[in-house]
C-alpha cells in the first residue's frame, strides 16, 4: 500500500461521506442519513487501511451529530460485525479471505453468531421511520456483542 491508494480509499470511503452529509444540511430539511462502519478487518494483517476509514467515518458521524443536535436532522453509523451473506457469485479467492474475515470476527463475537440482513433491515427501518425516536445521531453497533470496540 502506498499513500496514494491510502489517500483514494479516504476519499471513496470517508469525503464521499462528508460531502453528503454537507449537501443534506444545506438542501434538505428534517433529514436522516444512515452510514454503514464496520469492525470486520480490526486486527487482521494489511488492513489497517480499512479499519482506520471506518473509524473516521464514525468520528465525522460523531462531530455531524452535535452539529445538528438543534435540529430534527439525523445522522447515524450501524457499527457492523459478521454478516451473512450469500457467496455463491464470490471467486474461489474473495470466499477464502470472506471466510477468513468471518473466522477472525466469529472468534471475537459473543455467542459466534452473524447478523442477518433481517436484523439490519429492521434497525434501518426503526431508525427511518420512528419519529419519536429518542436516538439523535448515534453509532449503533450491531455485532452480536463485538460492539465494545
Amino acid at each position: 500500500m502506498n499513500s496514494e491508494f491510502l489517500q483514494n480509499y479516504f476519499k471513496n470511503n470517508l469525503i464521499s461521506n462528508f460531502n453528503i452529509i454537507k449537501f443534506s444540511q444545506k438542501y434538505l430539511n428534517n433529514f436522516r442519513l444512515i452510514f454503514f462502519s464496520s469492525i470486520a478487518c480490526l486486527g487482521m494483517q494489511n488492513n489497517s487501511h480499512y479499519s482506520a476509514a471506518k473509524a473516521a467515518l464514525e468520528s465525522l458521524v460523531k462531530s455531524a451529530s452535535i452539529e445538528l443536535s438543534n435540529t430534527l436532522n439525523r445522522v447515524y453509523c450501524i457499527r457492523l460485525g459478521a454478516v451473512e451473506i450469500n457467496k455463491d457469485k464470490f471467486s474461489k479467492e474473495l470466499k477464502i479471505q470472506h471466510d477468513k474475515l468471518q473466522e477472525n470476527l466469529l472468534k471475537r463475537t459473543i455467542g459466534n453468531k452473524k447478523i442477518s440482513k433481517e436484523e439490519i433491515y429492521g434497525l434501518v427501518d426503526y431508525l427511518l421511520k420512528n419519529e419519536q425516536n429518542s436516538l439523535h445521531s448515534e453509532i449503533i453497533p450491531l455485532s452480536s456483542g463485538f460492539g465494545l470496540f
